[in-house]
């Protein structure tokens, strides 16, 4: 049997373009990365809106990782979580979700 790949191989793997690889980080970081975006939003289905969209962004920016910090926490600096940082520094893009907006229906999130 062999060794679970580390992160920085998924990583690698995933810049390869290897959607398994992307399978296991995402099995191995969502649900963190969704308790994370709960804290943020307080909306279930905007935080696993959000939580997929943060592993698409992996998918699609896993070549520019440089390695100066754990994957853990590149998965977790995320334009989209970057985004809805309560610091009002970031400018807002219309599909965030407002932090701690009540849940209106999921496909009719609005920030208000």
């Amino acid at each position: 049997m062999s060794e679970p790949l580390s992160d920085l191989e998924l990583i690698k793997r995933i810049a390869e373009g290897e959607k398994r690889a992307l399978e296991t980080l995402y099995n191995r970081h969502s649900d963190r990365t969704f308790k994370f975006l709960l804290r943020l939003t307080a909306n279930r289905p905007a935080a696993e809106d959000l939580t997929h969209d943060v592993f698409l962004e992996v998918w699609n920016s896993a070549k520019r990782f440089e390695g100066r910090s754990s994957v853990a926490t590149w998965v977790l600096s995320s334009q989209d979580i970057r985004l809805l940082m309560p610091d009002g520094s970031k400018e807002r893009s219309p599909s965030t979700i407002c932090p701690r907006a009540p849940n209106p229906p999921p496909k009719q999130r609005q920030c208000g």
